[in-house]
């Protein structure tokens, strides 16, 4: 891969995701001539599909295309089924449609049964009034779990349950623990895969 840099040329370590199935990140070293040109060489990308260039859009740059599977740019969009009645929103539904892409749905399987797996395929795993999210958990009644799931090509379903006050602080995450003022505990972030600085390998 080529860099090219305007202005006075510098060296900097640069992100980089590896799609080989699941996506993977290496650290490179960009270090450009006189000219400002650098050739970067990713480690063990020869079996690679895709690669993405600042795959959590950690340099500053012009604002990205937003991503349907990061918490923070699509709950807010999303028709509300809130059996329970946890939350307010504008755009709530009487009853759990059956084309759920665009929905978030508010409660745990055992409030929606019918999010279960959809719960289970984000990762999350609820005993005793707590959920579980890569080895931490938070008590339901003090907090509370929030997330997106893909369902098809471009089609996402959110899911929020426990006791969240505020509204999650989710950064650029798809799955999470917060406390009850919204305060994000720990989750999962996937990497940007479409876009400009995202490309094919060997294409």
């Amino acid at each position: 891969m080529t860099v090219r840099q305007e202005g006075a040329p510098y060296r900097f370590k640069l992100e980089i995701g590896v799609e080989e199935g699941d996506w993977r990140e290496e650290y490179v070293d960009v270090i450009p001539d006189q000219a400002g040109v650098a050739v970067v060489r990713i480690p063990g990308a020869g079996d690679a599909k895709r690669i993405s260039v600042d795959p959590f859009d950690r340099l500053l740059q012009p604002r990205r295309e937003r991503l349907g599977y990061r918490w923070n740019e699509s709950a807010r969009r999303m028709r509300v089924f809130d059996p329970a009645g946890l939350m307010d929103a504008e755009q709530k539904l009487d009853a759990l449609p059956d084309d759920l892409n665009g929905v978030l749905i508010v409660g745990d399987p055992s409030q929606v049964p019918a999010s279960a797996a959809l719960w289970r395929q984000a990762g999350f795993v609820f005993e005793n009034g707590r959920v579980t999210l890569d080895g931490v958990s938070v008590d339901l009644a003090s907090g509370g779990a929030v997330g997106i799931v893909q369902i098809g090509p471009d089609q996402f379903v959110g899911l929020r349950c426990g006791n969240i006050r505020h509204d999650p602080k989710m950064g650029i995450a798809t799955v999470g623990l917060v406390d009850e003022l919204g305060r994000f505990l720990t989750g999962r972030t996937l990497p940007r895969t479409v876009g400009q600085w995202v490309f094919p390998v060997g294409q």
